[in-house]
C-alpha cells in the first residue's frame, strides 16, 4: 500500500486549516456560552453586548499591524505567539469573575487573532503554488466556518456535561497542541524554492524593499481601482 505523503505546501496548508478551525472555535465559544455566563455572573444585556464588542476593535486594528509583524519575524514565530495569546485569552474568559475581566479577555483574543490571519495568508502565499491560491484561500475559510459551527456542538456539550468554565479551560490544551505540532513540523519544512520568497517561514529581517518605480505611480491610483 502506498503511503500518503504531503508536499511541503500541503503540510503548510493543513496546518493553516487547523489554525483557522481553532481560531473560529475560540472566537465563537462566547456566543454559545453567553446565556450561561450571563446567568452565572449576573450580567445585564448591555454588559454582555459590551463583552461581545470587545473583540472587534483590536481584531480590526491588528490586521495591518499584525501582517507587518509577520513580515518581520516570519509566520512560524508570529503564529506561535498569536496562538499562545489565544490560549491565554480563552483561559481568562473561563476564569473571569465579571464584565471587566471578560472585556479584557476578549480584547486580548482580538489582538491574537487579528495578527494571526494576515500572517497565515503570508505563509499561504509563500508555499502554495500560484495556480492554487484560490483553492488554498477557499479551503482555509471553509475550515474557519466549520470551526464556528462546531463550537455550537462542542461548547454546548461541555456546558451540558460540566459547566461553562470547563468549556473554555478544555479548549486551552487543544489549542496549545497546535502550537507544539506546528513548531515541530515547520522546523523540518524546506523554504520555498524561488529566491524572491526565501526565508518566508522564519522571516526576512535583512530583506531590502525594491526601489520604487516612478513610472508606476499612475497605475497605483488609476489601474488599481479598475482591477
Amino acid at each position: 500500500m502506498r503511503k500518503l505523503r504531503l508536499s511541503p505546501s500541503g503540510i503548510v496548508l493543513a496546518i493553516l486549516c487547523a489554525m483557522y478551525f481553532l481560531f473560529f472555535l475560540n472566537r465563537t465559544n462566547l456566543a454559545i456560552a453567553g446565556p450561561a455566563i450571563q446567568a452565572d455572573l449576573g450580567l445585564s444585556n448591555a454588559d454582555l453586548g459590551l463583552v461581545f464588542a470587545a473583540f472587534g476593535i483590536p481584531y480590526a486594528v491588528l490586521q495591518p499591524l499584525g501582517g507587518a509583524i509577520g513580515d518581520r519575524f516570519g509566520p512560524r514565530t508570529t503564529l506561535a505567539v498569536c496562538t499562545l495569546i489565544v490560549c491565554v485569552a480563552t483561559g481568562w474568559v473561563g476564569a473571569a469573575g465579571g464584565v471587566v475581566s471578560l472585556f479584557l479577555a476578549r480584547v486580548l483574543l482580538g489582538l491574537g487573532e487579528g495578527a494571526g490571519f494576515p500572517t497565515a495568508t503570508r505563509a499561504m502565499a509563500a508555499w502554495t503554488p500560484k495556480g492554487q491560491w484560490g483553492f488554498a484561500q477557499g479551503i482555509t475559510h471553509t475550515f474557519s466556518r466549520v470551526g464556528g459551527a462546531a463550537a455550537s456542538l462542542i461548547v454546548a456539550g461541555l456546558i451540558a456535561m460540566f459547566a461553562w468554565r470547563v468549556a473554555f479551560f478544555l479548549l486551552i490544551p487543544i489549542t496549545l497542541a497546535w502550537v507544539i505540532v506546528c513548531s515541530g513540523i515547520t522546523a523540518t519544512i524546506p523554504e520555498p524554492i524561488p529566491r524572491s520568497r526565501r526565508n518566508c517561514w522564519r522571516g526576512s529581517p535583512r530583506a531590502k524593499p525594491e526601489p520604487p518605480n516612478p513610472k508606476s505611480r499612475g497605475w497605483r491610483w488609476g489601474a488599481a481601482w479598475r482591477l
